[in-house]
């Protein structure tokens, strides 16, 4: 699921909008106006969602355009007034990827770390942890980076490869029996077809096998 491409996901969001906005509302419309005649809220629920779409395409205008700081703005509109949408989280999922494209590492942190903090569902939020802990990685912040990954429990989904990732930071920390336990545990959790095993596999024999005092211990 981490592999998910931003574009997989704004196409996700836009058909769920699409097939299933107007009757999941509509039903809870009808509900509310049954029990308590609240026969404004679907109305202002939808104006809602398509102020949010706007801002959200507005971003992404800006993105493909190179122009980052216009993009931050939109952002921040979808943070401070649709904070509990999807958009808002892809939307920072996505300002985040073009930062570390332009190497404004920071810059995407802040990004990843709202989505962690903020993000509506614990696949998001695990997919913008792990993101993080790549950025910090770039930033000569290892430590930081294995913190991120290890201080929550991640979904199931996304096991394989934060112990990957563990193994990797592990590995330039010096702590080679950790590296190999994680590309280990990593392995024991993925598909014997995921794509990604080759190389966990490939990174736990360059590990070579474990010293005799590694193995007493």
């Amino acid at each position: 699921m981490e592999q998910r491409t931003d574009e997989e996901q704004v196409q996700r969001l836009r058909e769920w909008v699409a097939e299933y906005w107007k009757p999941v509302v509509g039903g809870v419309v009808v509900g509310l106006a049954a029990v308590l005649g609240w026969q404004g809220w679907g109305s202002h629920q939808e104006q809602q969602a398509l102020a949010a779409s706007g801002q959200f395409d507005a971003m992404t205008a800006a993105v493909e355009a190179g122009d980052l700081d216009t993009a931050a703005t939109r952002v921040d509109t979808l943070v401070s007034e649709y904070k509990g949408t999807l958009y808002a989280a892809l939307a920072n999922l996505s300002l985040a990827k073009a930062y570390v494209d332009a190497e404004r590492y920071e810059d995407a942190a802040g990004a990843l770390t709202w989505v962690a903090n903020y993000g509506e569902d614990a696949p998001t939020r695990a997919l913008a942890r792990l993101r993080l802990a790549r950025v910090q990685w770039a930033m000569g912040e290892t430590d930081a980076a294995l913190a991120t990954l290890t201080e929550n429990t991640p979904p199931e989904a996304f096991q394989a490869a934060y112990l990957e990732l563990q193994g990797d930071l592990q590995s330039v920390l010096g702590d080679q029996a950790a590296a190999r336990q994680a590309y280990a545990d990593a392995l024991a959790a993925m598909d014997l077809n995921a794509p990604t095993r080759a190389a966990v596999d490939r990174k736990l024999a360059e590990l070579g096998a474990p010293e005799q005092d590694e193995q007493a211990s």
